[in-house]
């Protein structure tokens, strides 16, 4: 009798396994972005949370590691879920909810959506460039060095003059840390580098 009922019990497991392991569930996290490691094709993100807690999720095209099942799920979640889809630093300092799939690899990004932007912000600024190739060059040699960069466009920018392809090292909501940021670029030979208050 106990192995009937054991047979029984292992036969539900093995039915439900495949609906179980197929589905995603996105979590949810509100804070501050307060940093953003941007590459041509992967990301991360980190939320700081009211408490203070960090919350990171990285994007990474490769998802081998997901069933179809899992793959197409995913999708439907980029796709009805409001946001953003790809980080800019612009959106550097605003208040986030960010979603992520929980993972034995860590935590994945789904998308993130703009809840409030900060009051002030400034921008470092390594270079202006009139071609995206130029620009991208300048931001990958900033990011072997060690510095989170990213390429925006001028026109994204009320402050900034259009038709340039930017260099931006960062975005700040507090001036004195951006100044010390921009001082650690100059140390590392970055003398051109400069920071302009956007808002």
């Amino acid at each position: 009798m106990r192995l009937y009922i054991c047979l029984i019990c292992l036969a539900a497991l093995i039915a439900a396994s495949p609906a179980d392991a197929d589905e995603i569930t996105p979590s949810k996290v509100e804070g501050k972005l307060f940093s953003a490691a941007i590459g041509n094709d992967s990301f991360k993100l980190e939320v700081m949370t009211s408490s203070g807690s960090i919350e990171t999720a990285s994007f990474r095209p490769n998802l081998d590691w997901m069933t179809k099942s899992q793959v197409l799920e995913y999708q439907k979640l980029q796709k009805t879920l409001p946001g953003k889809t790809r980080p800019t630093m612009l959106d550097l300092q605003s208040r986030v909810r960010m979603w992520y799939i929980k993972g034995n690899r860590g935590n994945f990004f789904v998308k993130y959506k703009v809840l409030d932007t900060p009051d002030d912000l400034w921008l470092i600024i390594i270079a202006s460039e009139k071609s995206s190739s130029s620009a991208h060059s300048i931001k990958h040699k900033a990011s072997r060095e060690g510095f989170a960069a990213d390429v925006i466009q001028s026109s994204q920018v009320k402050a900034l003059r259009p038709g340039y392809f930017v260099v931006i090292a960062g975005a700040f909501d507090n001036k004195e840390k951006c100044i010390s940021s921009l001082k650690r670029l100059w140390g590392a030979g970055w003398k051109d580098a400069y920071f302009k208050k956007i808002k």
